[in-house]
């Protein structure tokens, strides 16, 4: 898409939006695997892994184009505000060396520890 855009001289212009959301605490075996435990994007295999109690959601929603991507999404146990900027400053990164312009970015007043 950002090939498409700029072959017409323009720019990818979107808003990153930043969504936290409670889950139901539940594990389940869906007859290959567990759910319902801490996910970070990659697999661990342990004992002591956390059962997650929230989800974080970070969308890109165009602006110069109708279209809504997921970019990435973190089922976690909890973060501090620290970790937060941490991740949002890897989003942010991620999407501008793909050459979308981020020109907004939204939050729904995230909890802050």
């Amino acid at each position: 898409m950002v090939e498409q855009y700029r072959l017409k001289g323009r720019e990818v212009l979107c808003n990153l939006v930043m969504d936290e959301m409670s889950k139901k605490n539940q594990v389940e075996f869906t007859g290959k695997t567990m759910t319902g435990y801490v996910h970070l994007g990659f697999q661990i295999h342990s004992d002591e892994t956390e059962e997650a109690r929230e989800v974080l959601v970070f969308t890109l929603v165009g602006i110069n184009g109708h279209w809504k991507i997921p970019v990435v999404y973190l089922i976690l146990n909890g973060l501090n505000s620290k970790e937060k900027a941490g991740v949002v400053q890897e989003v942010i990164k991620f999407v501008h060396e793909s050459g979308v312009v981020i020109t907004s970015f939204t939050f729904d007043a995230p909890t802050i520890t």
